[in-house]
């Protein structure tokens, strides 16, 4: 019998914080039978209490307390002892308060509902990286922290990755150049009892063959010296067919003994694969395996178009602005209103990537200020917009309001020239919103229109993410 096996939290220390009492008896009995000594609190200030008469190691919390703010209690918690380990658990609707959470230095979360092995390795994993202080949390906040965005298409894709990442399972990541798939790879990585092993990435794409074999088949290549890792094979259409033909069988006997004549590998390998083209697409053409497509399709995650994100271009812009210019010690104010409204509506064809090196771009060649229009390339911006940004703003009137400046009817076309209709009907919508301070009551009735047909344009802008 293998103690650490059958009690693999044994003799730890840890306190629940759950205000729903079938819930804390469930997580209790688990936690119990696998061997830890649990404490437990119905509220926010119970716990507080229970955590000041003894300051346990691993703290499990629900975000949402009826007595107190889950966010500002583990503040306060993590200011008593520092190397306090958080595991917050949220429902399927908070998983933006978990990714707050995770930035502010949770080492896990857990949504609801989930199982009991995934508890279980959950707090495991808080215990095991009390022996590497900072280096699981830290990898995962970096990992949170790049995906910005509150649409519900990212909210849809966070669950995904949440469900995903405890798990074993081969996963498939799709998506247009530039939406996300390798950080969505590391995620998966930083998310998993994995976190302080090797990463592996693979570029199929630009990696020589040769170099790719000795990586992936070498008795001395970077697959089988490590006993643990996550393999990411970026753009696995581009690989050669006969190669993944070879890599298939090894992941099928993974850490099991070799008796079909086959190479296996020594240990734990989860493989992460990346691609641009649909696979069915890249099947029917002969590009994927239709073996390995099969094991990577069972778990499949796909990352949707910045263009389909709404206001999630603004955010990434607002913390791209943030990141570029505290790293070159630059005094960027922000983006101006029309920026980010021209933000919130380009194509962007090459998604988030395209996005951030436009802003590196900006950060890079101007001194600092408020971003306008002019800062943004000419192809990007019509002129009439570009003019009417960078004008400075009106005198204070002596008597009566000074007249709104106005584009002419050609100059008008021109601006919107390239745009659908349904992109012009969107801008107009947007902008009237936020001229009314975000309040679409006040900007239904300035376009003339019900609140309801603002509501449900809005709702119409985001994909479902369950779809």
């Amino acid at each position: 019998m293998n103690p650490s096996r059958d009690k693999p939290l044994a003799g730890l220390r840890v306190l629940l914080i759950e205000d729903m009492a079938s819930l804390r008896m469930v997580y209790r009995s688990i936690l119990i039978a696998a061997g830890a000594e649990v404490r437990v609190a119905a509220t926010a200030a119970e716990g507080r209490m229970l955590f000041r008469d003894r300051p346990v190691p691993v703290v499990l919390m629900d975000l949402t307390l009826r007595d107190g703010d889950g966010l500002e209690l583990m503040n306060e918690l993590r200011s008593r002892r520092a190397d306090l380990r958080i595991v917050v658990i949220t429902a399927h609707g908070g998983v933006g308060r978990a990714v707050e959470a995770m930035r502010a230095g949770a080492h896990d979360f857990l949504v609801k509902p989930f199982g009991e092995e995934r508890l279980i390795a959950a707090t495991r994993s808080a215990a095991q990286s009390l022996a590497a202080p900072g280096r699981r949390p830290r990898a995962i906040a970096e990992g949170l922290g790049a995906m910005v965005g509150s649409s519900r298409a990212m909210a849809g894709v966070a669950l995904r990755i949440a469900a995903a990442a405890p798990t074993m399972a081969p996963v498939l990541v799709c998506g247009e150049p530039g939406t996300g798939k390798e950080l969505t790879a590391r995620m998966l990585h930083a998310l998993s009892g994995r976190a302080d092993a090797p990463f592996l990435a693979i570029d199929c794409r630009n990696t020589p063959i040769p170099e790719i074999e000795r990586a992936l088949f070498s008795d001395s290549g970077a697959l089988y010296s490590a006993r643990e890792t996550t393999l990411y094979l970026a753009d696995l259409p581009f690989l050669p067919l006969d190669i993944q033909q070879r890599l298939l069988p090894l992941f099928h006997r993974a850490g099991s003994p070799d008796t079909t004549g086959h190479r296996s590998l020594p240990g734990q390998v989860r493989l992460v694969a990346g691609s641009s083209e649909e696979p069915g697409l890249a099947l029917a053409r002969g590009r994927l395996d239709p073996a390995l497509l099969h094991m990577l399709d069972t778990l499949r995650i796909d990352l949707p178009p910045l263009r389909q994100r709404g206001q999630d271009a603004v955010e990434i812009a607002r913390a791209a602005l943030a990141h570029y210019a505290a790293g070159t010690g630059k005094p960027f104010d922000g983006l101006s209103l029309p920026v980010e409204t021209l933000l919130a509506h380009h194509p962007w064809p090459g998604n988030v990537r395209e996005l951030l090196n436009l802003i590196r771009q900006i950060v890079l060649v101007h001194p600092g200020g408020r971003v306008t229009l002019d800062m943004l390339p000419e192809a990007l911006v019509p002129a009439p917009l570009r003019a009417l940004d960078r004008a400075p703003a009106p005198p204070e009137p002596m008597a009566g309001p000074a007249p709104a400046p106005t584009l002419t009817p050609q100059e008008a076309i021109a601006a919107l020239r390239g745009l659908t209709l349904a992109q012009i009907e969107r801008a107009v919508i947007e902008a009237a919103i936020l001229a009314e301070g975000g309040s679409l009551p006040r900007a239904a009735k300035a376009l003339g229109v019900a609140p309801s047909t603002l509501y449900r344009k809005r709702e119409a802008w985001e994909p479902d993410p369950s779809g």
